[in-house]
């Protein structure tokens, strides 16, 4: 779900993975979403940006269940790829692909976290970051699950030796802990712990 790219500066970037971007979309909206390229170009040094809008369509119904209409709410976002490769067609491919996920991430803050996981980050603003991230995995929760599941990722990230104290170092590390522990609890449910007699 997460790759890296060099970037300018020395400096390594990480980004979501176009698939990633689209099972999330599937997951959570069903088939109710489109997204276009709306337009790209490609520069003499192998670059490419291109246009992407993503909408998201919401049914709204009658009181008797009969559909009323359907509500499109629209984000249109530059992506751009500036690899070495050759082939025109994958660096069209990768900037629209890295169009859809900041549409992801200006419309609902998917990925946001990666972008501010850097030295000026604090421990409790990373915490903030990764919990958010976390929780939006974990919407189909009832509020003890979600409990339970937290406890539960607290312990993983500890037992890779991920605490307050090194969690901005290693954000990455805990993203991809994160991401492993959402995936697993994708379609079941997180027991909650028993309670105390």
């Amino acid at each position: 779900m997460l790759k890296s790219h060099p970037g300018r500066g020395g400096k390594t970037f990480t980004y979501l993975a176009h698939t990633y971007a689209t099972t999330l979309l599937l997951d959570t909206f069903n088939m109710m979403f489109s997204h276009d390229v709306l337009q790209f170009e490609i520069f003499d040094d192998g670059t490419a940006v291109a246009l992407v809008r993503l909408q998201i369509h919401t049914p709204i119904f009658n009181p008797d269940g009969t559909l009323q209409q359907i509500f499109t709410n629209s984000i249109t976002e530059v992506g751009a790829f500036a690899g070495k490769v050759e082939d025109k067609a994958y660096v069209v491919a990768a900037a629209a692909s890295r169009g859809l996920c900041k549409c992801l991430m200006r419309r609902f803050g998917v990925g946001l976290e990666l972008y501010k996981a850097d030295d000026t980050m604090t421990k409790d603003q990373a915490w903030e970051a990764l919990w958010r991230y976390a929780k939006n995995g974990m919407q189909h929760l009832d509020k003890d699950q979600t409990a339970a599941a937290r406890a539960q990722l607290v312990d993983l990230l500890k037992k890779a030796g991920i605490t307050g104290e090194n969690l901005v170092d290693r954000f990455e590390e805990a993203y991809r802990i994160t991401s492993d522990f959402l995936a697993e609890i994708q379609g079941r449910k997180v027991d909650a712990p028993p309670i105390p007699e």
